[in-house]
C-alpha cells in the first residue's frame, strides 16, 4: 500500500507507513478487517468507520509532525486512550455510568482514567444546575 504522504511503498497489510508513520488503514472494530484509511465504511462488514477517522485526525493534530514511529507503545496507547475518552465523554454528555457500560469497563476504572488524563467536563455542561434539581 502506497503512503499518501511520502509515497513509500508499504506491505499491503500495513496500517502505518514504515517510513513516515502516516496512517494507511484502520481496523474495523467489528470484524478487525484492515480497511484503507480513506474508506468511510468497512468493505467486509459494512460498519461505518467515521468515528475512527475523526479520532485519527485528532491524533494527528495533537502530534503535528511527530510520527508514531518516534513514540513508545505506552505513550501512543495513552494518547490514543485520552483522545478516545474525550470523544466518548462528549458523545455521552459526561454520563459516566452510561459511558462505562457502553465501552465495557467499570465506572471506578473510568473515573481513574478521567483523573489520570486530567479530563474536565466543559464549564457550560452544568449551567442549568445539576440533574437533582439544585441550583448551581
Amino acid at each position: 500500500m502506497k503512503c499518501p504522504k511520502c509515497n513509500f511503498e508499504n506491505r499491503e497489510e500495513a496500517i502505518f507507513c514504515k517510513e513516515c508513520g502516516q496512517g494507511l488503514a484502520v481496523k474495523c472494530p467489528s470484524c478487525s478487517n484492515a480497511t484503507p484509511g480513506f474508506a468511510k465504511f468497512c468493505d467486509k462488514c459494512g460498519r461505518s468507520l467515521q468515528n475512527l477517522h475523526e479520532l485519527r485526525d485528532k491524533f494527528e493534530k495533537v502530534f503535528g509532525e511527530l510520527t508514531l514511529t518516534e513514540m513508545g507503545l505506552r505513550e501512543a496507547r495513552d494518547m490514543f486512550e485520552k483522545i478516545y475518552l474525550e470523544k466518548k465523554l462528549e458523545e455521552f454528555d459526561w454520563n459516566i455510568s452510561r459511558l462505562a457500560e457502553a465501552i465495557g469497563i467499570e465506572r471506578s476504572n473510568l473515573h481513574r482514567k478521567i483523573k489520570r488524563y486530567k479530563l474536565k467536563a466543559p464549564l457550560f455542561s452544568n449551567c442549568l444546575g445539576d440533574r437533582r434539581g439544585r441550583d448551581p
